[in-house]
């Protein structure tokens, strides 16, 4: 994902040392978070891309997952890969406190992976949730407040 980041910043012209670091790790919050996202779809097809160290300190049967069950240990899980796009997320907003303006239009996306990480919450760390599912007016209008405030 960084690598997009890269080029959406080169694109508007930003060659910044500071705004190519802030992409680095909002590339890798929205990696977690597509992660996350993915469960659902790839249980069906019964592929799981949680790394495995992280399936067996958290004791997750893969037969769970691909049935679609929410169990607490996935749930634990879950919040640990949350927690990491989290701590990746903030460390990017911190880097581009300092960066010039077209850097934030490029780096909105930020805005996105934000919002799912509170409704990830809200749904206790449950990647099976339907609600997870769908973009809501509720992002879109904060994209949009960003985008005037020039922020991300």
């Amino acid at each position: 994902m960084s690598s997009l980041f890269y080029l959406t910043l080169e694109s508007v012209g930003v060659r910044d040392f500071t705004a190519d670091h802030a992409a680095s790790h909002l590339g890798k919050a929205t990696g977690l978070i597509t992660l996350i996202r993915a469960i659902p779809f790839q249980a069906k097809e019964r592929q799981l891309y949680i790394p495995i160290e992280l399936c067996a300190k958290h004791n997750i049967k893969t037969e769970d997952i691909f049935s679609g069950k929410t169990t607490p240990q996935l749930q634990e899980a879950v919040y640990e890969i949350a927690n990491q796009a989290k701590s990746h997320l903030d460390l990017s907003r911190e880097l581009t406190a300092s960066v010039r303006y077209p850097a934030n239009l490029a780096l909105l996306q930020a805005e996105w992976t934000d919002q799912y990480l509170l409704m990830l919450q809200k749904r206790h760390f449950n990647p099976f949730d339907d609600t997870l599912r769908h973009n809501t007016m509720r992002q879109r209008l904060y994209t949009l407040k960003n985008y005037y405030l020039n922020k991300y």
